[in-house]
């Protein structure tokens, strides 16, 4: 009973979230690597001065994250420090939809499972819907993210090397970068994109 309770809630939560406005921008912004204007004023019906306004309100939710929403050549994307905006776009992805529905339009589900190794995917004992569902976010926000050219940019500090270092040394779960998945990384966007995504995971 508990349980539907909170499946009905999350449902309900989900219901009221896709009427407001800003949380459609929001889902397209996170959803793809960039998008165009007028994609986004036919989206979500509303003229460029209601744009504007929007994306002056999330521009000044998200400047404490060193993220920015940025127009140019009527392209709208996300821009800052990358992995801020993979761990923003992750949270409210899995907070908004849990596993009620894919957020994703530009790659369905069936795609990243395809694109997954076996080996990243939960085992059986513990596996569950939604962590499932979480999974399958997390590696949909990176793939659009470095499908995107939006890299981790070189780490320099050597404390910083260090602590990735000794997570890589101890949990090396990056398949999806030993596998080849991404064939237009170079080896040092690819060597950083495994240290960080080791750490994210």
């Amino acid at each position: 009973m508990r349980k539907k309770a909170v499946e009905c809630s999350y449902i309900l939560k989900l219901k009221l979230l896709k009427l407001v406005a800003v949380f459609n921008y929001t889902v397209l912004l996170t959803t793809r690597p960039a998008i165009m204007k007028q994609e986004v004023l036919d989206a979500l019906f509303i003229s460029e001065s209601y744009l504007t306004k929007l994306t002056y309100k999330l521009n000044t939710f998200l400047k404490p994250y060193h993220i920015k929403v940025k127009l140019s050549d009527n392209r709208i994307s996300l821009e800052g420090n990358e992995i801020f905006i993979r761990l923003f776009s992750y949270i409210f992805l899995q907070d908004s939809f849990q596993d009620l529905e894919w957020p994703f339009s530009t790659i369905s589900i069936d795609e990243m499972k395809s694109t997954l190794p076996q080996e990243a995917l939960p085992t059986p004992h513990n596996k569950s819907n939604t962590k499932e569902r979480s999974l399958y976010i997390l590696y949909a926000v990176l793939y659009t993210r470095v499908e995107g050219h939006n890299f981790i940019k070189e780490l320099n500090s050597p404390e910083t090397l260090s602590f990735f270092d000794l997570f890589q040394d101890n949990v090396d779960i990056a398949l999806i970068f030993h596998e080849n998945r991404f064939c237009n990384l170079s080896e040092i966007n690819k060597k950083n994109e495994i240290m960080v995504f080791n750490f994210f995971f």
